[in-house]
């Protein structure tokens, strides 16, 4: 169904997937939860995640601009659009 087109993981072990069209993935080692556009994604068509060095925050990157989302939970997210 939705294609993984990047994963990250963070300090405490959870895992992100970006995915093709279904947001993003998220697995805390028991579960896996979704987060879309209508969480504050900037997109559900997801191609790039980076943990930030401290560990605080993942980008999240897509063609409608740049999600910057606080961890762990992911949201809400600060959106940085070109334009």
């Amino acid at each position: 169904h939705d294609s993984v087109r990047a994963i990250a993981e963070d300090r405490a072990g959870t895992l992100y997937f970006a995915t093709r069209g279904g947001g993003l993935a998220l697995f805390d080692g028991k579960r896996f939860s979704r987060l879309t556009a209508a969480d504050g994604l900037p997109d559900d068509d997801l191609y790039a995640l980076l943990p930030t060095r401290d560990g605080r925050e993942l980008l999240v990157g897509s063609t409608a601009g740049l999600g910057i989302c606080p961890l762990p939970e992911a949201h809400p997210c600060r959106l940085l659009r070109e334009g």
